[in-house]
């Protein structure tokens, strides 16, 4: 505490200006923990009232325009200049974004946020504000004008780190590590102003080459590995009328359905099907096999094979029929039947989401019968 004319003045932790909270370390912790993180609290509240208003009518395409119109604005508010410089911050915006997702979603188990996010087609929230900090510092460095108080003290700054030691100006060290991140290091001493669209470009490569690695090594989505050709977001989510078939579609994907291996993985069963008790229920297994679910599948089946012919792509109906069960699980759940036009692949999508929702009720009846 220090004085001036015997008043004795506190120091001050932190501080907030224009809604944002700067700590006396320089570390974003303070903003997120208390401004990011209370505020994404009350909009995820506001979102899941507004979206279970709308009987889930649209419910993911409607949620998808919130986030992008309303949360991400929101959250990101002065995201130029505060830093995602410590674990604890980084862990907690993965966090918020998983869980607005998993709302708008509606699943209340654990799907690997990778997938979730992939699904969606969202980009993670950092590499969000990072692109936003390398739009600010390429605004900063070559579109200001130089008459500018912002941008004097600006250059003052920028040329009194130049060659010193790190830690002088701590902006300086975060904007290298966005740069190294896409190789780019010498980025922040050039004088050419076209890197920013290398750098825009380079860092969504990046990305996509981090979230394919990353689907890997989850044992969770080994299913998903086969089914996931890009980190843009599926189409079969944006259905406006058959939200339960779009949110099966997604667990069954993400390796969160419920089925006997995923319960399996979580501890909770041996991996045997309940309803046969004759195999192992993996996907295929509860899709293409189970003898309990002959009747839905036939019946799928048959609408399937009688819509291929009337869409004259009696070729569908026969390369699907005639797979084996892993190539099966592309076709149904993936994008296989896409690859012959738009309408076959919508209709594999509308006969999958039926069989799941039906095949699921069926699924859970039973069990709720047996335990009764």
């Amino acid at each position: 505490m220090e004085t001036w004319r015997c008043i004795y003045i506190s120091e001050c932790k932190s501080y907030k200006y224009l809604g944002i909270l700067i700590s006396n370390s320089l570390t974003d912790t303070a903003h997120v923990k208390d401004i990011v993180a209370t505020k994404a609290s009350r909009l995820r509240g506001y979102l899941c009232s507004i979206l279970s208003s709308h009987d889930n009518v649209n419910r993911i395409g409607f949620g998808n325009s919130i986030w992008k119109s309303i949360i991400l604005p929101s959250l990101t508010h002065g995201g130029a200049v505060w830093l995602c410089n410590t674990k604890e911050s980084e862990a907690s915006l993965k966090s918020i974004q998983y869980t607005i997702a998993k709302a708008i979603l509606q699943v209340h188990s654990s799907p690997a946020a990778v997938a979730t996010l992939g699904e969606l087609g969202w980009l993670p929230l950092k590499l969000i504000l990072d692109r936003m900090r390398i739009k600010y510092f390429h605004r900063m460095k070559f579109e200001m004008p130089d008459t500018q108080l912002c941008k004097q003290i600006f250059d003052t700054l920028l040329q009194r780190n130049d060659n010193k030691p790190a830690k002088i100006w701590p902006y300086v060290d975060e904007i290298k590590k966005v740069f190294n991140n896409v190789a780019m290091d010498r980025a922040l001493e050039s004088r050419n102003p076209e890197w920013l669209r290398c750098f825009l470009k380079l860092s969504l490569e990046a990305y996509k080459l981090d979230f394919f690695q990353e689907i890997d090594v989850k044992k969770s989505l080994r299913c998903y590995q086969m089914l996931k050709r890009s980190s843009f977001g599926e189409s079969y989510l944006f259905n406006v009328n058959n939200f339960a078939g779009a949110r099966l579609k997604f667990l069954a994907r993400t390796g969160c359905l419920g089925v006997g291996e995923d319960l399996e993985r979580w501890g909770i069963s041996d991996g045997r099907c309940p309803l046969c008790k004759d195999s192992r229920e993996d996907l295929a297994h509860f899709l293409f096999v189970c003898p309990a679910l002959n009747d839905i599948r036939l019946e799928a089946f048959r609408n399937l094979e009688i819509n291929s012919l009337n869409e004259h792509c009696r070729q569908a109906w026969q390369r699907f029929s005639a797979s084996s069960l892993k190539n099966k699980l592309c076709w149904f759940l993936g994008e296989h039947a896409y690859d012959l036009g738009q309408d076959i692949g919508d209709l594999f999508d509308h006969i999958c989401k039926t069989f799941l929702v039906e095949a699921w009720h069926y699924r859970r009846q039973s069990l709720n019968d047996v335990s009764e």
